[in-house]
């Protein structure tokens, strides 16, 4: 009866509260939860619950697909990763591929057999990224202007300063602020590490970021002045952004430059 209900009800909230801590304390980041297998359990708890009384229990999960990261793609067929992609719930769905390759040629290579189908994670910036960041004011600020698979197709570059794999093994210290003011006011589609953003206590430094990208980071990128320490361009949108990068922290810079917009 209506009972009944209510105390199987009642299990059933128990036990994800039980289940979810357990993962919690299962894992090493108190702050979240692995999504596959948490809904994992989730569905063979529910199935336990309701199971008692129905002799089979189907569970249907209504989640559309929004998009889609391709990991280890350099392992993946091409020609296989391609119809899959444009069949079925993943036609027209946003794809990146993590194919790591530093080289500009190969990752246009690769997106050519796709077919344009994928954007790729932009590795031949983050590698001169992390330079930039690591050497704490001895990388050479001119080679930012045409380092990256962005300067060739930005609309299907993924640009990033950090993921879960650089993080292990070729972790970006030092000036890492640089590398978020770099690729969240240029072209390209711009990726935040969440552990950046939630656990290195960055949060700051990319919220302002985030907004001037959302705001003011449009249109086509003109270089307005570069040498070692210092890069200044200017993008080229209806709302006009002005950015300068100096990366000696131990000497400040001040030039002249034109813009295409005047002061206010």
């Amino acid at each position: 009866g209506v009972a009944r209900d209510v105390l199987r009800d009642s299990r059933s909230r128990v036990g994800v509260i039980a289940m979810t801590h357990q993962l919690l304390y299962e894992g090493s980041n108190f702050s979240g939860l692995e999504f596959g297998p948490y809904l994992n359990k989730l569905v063979q708890l529910l199935k336990q619950t309701y199971q008692r009384e129905k002799s089979s229990v189907d569970v249907e999960l209504d989640a559309p697909v929004q998009g889609m990261r391709i990991d280890l793609a350099t392992k993946v067929d091409p020609a296989f990763l391609r119809d899959y992609l444009n069949s079925g719930a993943m036609a027209g769905k946003f794809t990146v591929s993590e194919y790591w390759s530093e080289n500009v040629g190969e990752l246009d290579h690769y997106v050519n057999q796709m077919g344009g189908r994928v954007s790729v994670f932009d590795f031949p910036l983050w590698g001169n990224l992390k330079d930039m960041s690591n050497n704490k004011g001895f990388f050479d600020m001119r080679k930012l202007q045409h380092a990256g698979y962005y300067k060739r197709a930005p609309q299907l570059a993924v640009t990033f300063v950090e993921n879960h794999d650089t993080d292990r093994g070729y972790p970006t210290s030092g000036n890492k602020h640089l590398g978020y003011a770099f690729i969240l006011t240029s072209e390209g589609y711009p990726s935040v590490f969440w552990k950046d953003y939630y656990e290195y206590g960055m949060k700051r430094i990319i919220d302002p970021l985030v907004w001037i990208h959302e705001k003011l980071a449009d249109g086509a990128t003109e270089y307005r002045w570069a040498d070692e320490d210092l890069l200044v361009y200017e993008r080229r949108g209806k709302r006009g952004l002005l950015v300068g990068l100096n990366d000696n922290a131990h000497s400040g810079r001040s030039e002249w430059v034109s813009t295409a917009f005047g002061g206010n």
